[in-house]
C-alpha cells in the first residue's frame, strides 16, 4: 500500500473509534404535559391571590384626605343599590377614579379602582367582582373631609 492510501486506512479505522464520523444528536428529555392542572385549580388559586387590602388601606385613606382637589364629591347611591365584597358591582354603578388619584394608587394586574357612593373599590377587571373595599373615602358633597 502506498503511503497516502495507508494514512487514509489508519485514520479511517481511528474516526469511528473517537467518534467524530459519526454525528448524534442529544434529544431533550420527555416532558409529560398532562400536568393534572385544571381550570377550577386555576381559578381556585387565582381566588387565593387576590389583593389583601388592610395594609394599604391607612394609606389610601391619607391619599385621599391630601389630594382631595382631585376627587369629585361622591354621588350618592340609590337605596336599592347595595355593594359588598365578593359580590359583582352592579353595572352603572360607580365611576373611574381620578387619573392623579389612581397613579398613586396600589396598582393591581387584572384589577381596577372604582368608586361607588363614598366607597373605593377594587374590582376584577374580567367580571367586576368586589375583592377589596375601603369604606367612607370619598366625600359627600358639601364635605371638605371623607368621613370616618
Amino acid at each position: 500500500m502506498s503511503s497516502p492510501a495507508r494514512l487514509l486506512f489508519r485514520y479511517a479505522l481511528l474516526i469511528p473509534a473517537l467518534g467524530i464520523a459519526t454525528v448524534s444528536y442529544a434529544q431533550p428529555p420527555e416532558v409529560d404535559t398532562d400536568s393534572g392542572y385544571s381550570a377550577e385549580e386555576a381559578r381556585l388559586e387565582e381566588s387565593q391571590l387576590e389583593p389583601d387590602l388592610t395594609d394599604e388601606e391607612a394609606g389610601i385613606r391619607r391619599l385621599y384626605t391630601e389630594f382631595s382637589a382631585y376627587v369629585e364629591p361622591a354621588e350618592e347611591l340609590p337605596s336599592s343599590t347595595k355593594i359588598a365584597k365578593g359580590e359583582e358591582l352592579p353595572a352603572n354603578t360607580g365611576r373611574d377614579v381620578n387619573p392623579r388619584l389612581l397613579a398613586k394608587l396600589p396598582n393591581y394586574s387584572g384589577y381596577e379602582w372604582r368608586e361607588a357612593g363614598s366607597d373605593l373599590v377594587l374590582v376584577r377587571s374580567a367580571d367586576m367582582t368586589i375583592v377589596g373595599m375601603v369604606s367612607d373615602v370619598v366625600a359627600e358633597e358639601g364635605e371638605t373631609e371623607p368621613g370616618p
